[in-house]
């Protein structure tokens, strides 16, 4: 029989801007992440650029990954990751082939993103224990989603999603899927997404890992597998989030390590997760007991609002939290671009932006009745 073999997932990471991790921290997180694993999976949320020349009128320099740090990737313990994100292309091509390189010559396992939506959509297929591995990586539909010879991440439709999974659950053992989607800062997955994450588990899916909405939401035994619908941050620039309160700030700030066993004998993976905090640098350290409290009762609570939580009441509480951020942002950059950055965004603005406006307004008009 096959010994149980153990993968640890954290959420979105970023080397702090304006911070570099200590010989302590790169120990003290390589402890937590990799002592007693096989394999350590991230999100990882920037792209590595050598050149530096933003692609979009929303590339922020606190996402430019400077190529110098993606060693410590390997140093911290880290084996695979996730690059298909909505950063992904904040840098143009010359970002996803660096980081895609930089990756490579590290051995890190990536998938997620490419130079056309056959690369990026490509599986990751490695042995593992005497197991073969297949991992997925996909995100949700915007300008940074690829095309058929253009760049980008890997376009994330459950339809296809099904495709793949029914294809390759014969030919491997253990199939993990990467999700970057949904909303943002909201701690309760969309209805619809928890309904899509289910049938994947159902259609032969061991393991989902959500990632994108910055806040910890459920985990979820489902059939045979398990669902992370969002590891919320583990290793991000403090100041690039723009929390407008201190609860906010907490929930952005409160993190885990999971770990998954997936069994010898075949069965159904167990977890367990260690709860850590971000300090005001951007790296997760360990945390105080009241911050160690507050996570462990979070998710113990949060899966409980998986069946309750109607489509509508999530999509109003992730507005609200959505837009409160994007304001503080846009402002931002006003600031420090001007005109050079009013219009791009202007020309960026979808019929969506517009319902979320219209009901992130409603939502302040009726909160003050």
């Amino acid at each position: 029989m096959r010994e149980t073999t153990i993968l640890r997932a954290v959420g979105d990471l970023m080397f702090p801007a304006g911070h570099r991790l200590s010989d302590d921290d790169v120990s003290w997180l390589r402890s937590r992440l990799r002592d007693g694993a096989d394999l350590v999976f991230a999100n990882l949320e920037m792209p590595f650029t050598n050149e530096r020349k933003p692609a979009t009128p929303t590339s922020l320099e606190s996402f430019a990954g400077d190529p110098g740090n993606a060693p410590l990737l390997r140093e911290l313990g880290i084996g695979c990751v996730n690059v298909g994100t909505n950063h992904c292309l904040d840098w143009g091509a010359e970002g996803i082939e660096t980081t895609r390189a930089l990756l490579d010559d590290l051995g890190i396992v990536h998938v997620g993103a490419g130079l056309n939506a056959r690369q990026a959509s490509a599986p990751a297929l490695f042995d593992l224990r005497g197991r073969r591995w297949a991992l997925l990586g996909y995100c949700k539909k915007g300008a940074f989603t690829s095309g058929s010879s253009s760049p980008g991440a890997a376009l994330y439709k459950p339809k296809e999603v099904l495709k793949q999974i029914e294809t390759l659950r014969g030919t491997v053992d253990c199939l993990v899927l990467s999700l970057h989607a949904g909303y943002e800062y909201c701690q309760y997955p969309d209805p619809k997404f928890v309904s899509e994450c289910r049938s994947f588990v159902d259609a032969g899916a061991d393991l989902v890992l959500g990632h994108h909405a910055h806040v910890l939401q459920a985990i979820e035994a489902h059939g045979g597998g398990l669902i992370a619908y969002n590891l919320g941050n583990f290793m991000f620039d403090s100041h690039s989030g723009n929390a407008p309160n201190d609860s906010m700030w907490r929930e952005r700030h409160q993190t885990i390590i999971l770990e998954v066993r997936f069994p010898g004998d075949g069965g159904k993976p167990q977890y367990s997760f260690e709860p850590l905090e971000i300090d005001e640098r951007g790296i997760p350290v360990a945390p105080s007991p009241d911050a160690r409290q507050r996570i462990a009762e979070l998710m113990r609570d949060l899966p409980g609002k998986l069946d309750v939580m109607t489509t509508s009441e999530v999509y109003s509480e992730a507005v609200g939290r959505t837009l409160d951020r994007e304001i503080r942002t846009y402002k931002k950059l006003w600031k420090e671009k001007g005109w050079a950055f009013l219009w791009p965004a202007i020309k960026g603005l979808r019929w969506r932006h517009v319902r979320m406006l219209f009901a992130y307004l409603s939502r302040r008009l009726f909160s003050r009745k």
